[in-house]
């Protein structure tokens, strides 16, 4: 791990002297039903390890976006105290509501989703899309701190116009300060 870590700071330096923003780290944690590992692995092992990148970004002047979907709600707590400034996604199709988790940590870091994936983007209509985009934006974007994008990334086989559709309506009602959503 000390290996693969200090390859990876590198990486975080090379990327900011480039002149990137953030950098957006896309290890998952969790699946559906909860953390792959005992609490004590993410603690003793990976949180460390995760905090020396976050540190690293933070030290040239950039910000860390974490990606992790599934049921998060057992390790969150010692995942936003490694310093991460962003966290995506807020996983849905877990159970995880992105209104919950705007209340309780929205004054620590800034969130990233959470338009599903797996059901909506893949398998809805524009307008579904359309109506779970501006619940987000409800939930999430009032006092700042979010980004309205997708639960994870955009599936192969997704239609262009749910893509389309989502994209517009981050364009029309996602800047702040936030309009009324009809």
């Amino acid at each position: 791990m000390d290996v693969t870590i200090k390859d990876s700071i590198e990486k975080i330096k090379e990327q900011a002297d480039a002149g990137v923003d953030l950098v957006f780290d896309c290890t998952d944690y969790c699946l559906k039903e909860g953390p792959f590992y005992s609490l004590w692995v993410y603690r003793d092992l990976i949180f460390p390890y995760l905090r020396l990148l976050v540190d690293a970004a933070h030290k040239k002047g950039i910000y860390f976006v974490k990606h992790t979907d599934g049921y998060i709600w057992p390790i969150i707590d010692d995942l936003i105290a490694t310093g991460i400034d962003a966290l995506h996604s807020v996983d849905p199709s877990a159970g995880m509501r992105l209104k919950e988790v705007k209340e309780k940590y929205g004054d620590k870091l800034a969130l990233c989703g959470n338009v599903d994936a797996a059901t909506t983007m893949a398998y809805g209509t524009p307008e579904q899309v359309a109506e779970e985009a501006k619940q987000c934006l409800r939930d999430a974007a009032p006092g700042g701190g979010y980004f309205l994008t997708t639960s994870n990334c955009i599936y192969k086989g997704v239609p262009p116009a749910n893509a389309i559709m989502l994209s517009e309506i981050g364009k029309k009602h996602g800047r702040y300060p936030l309009r009324r959503l009809s």
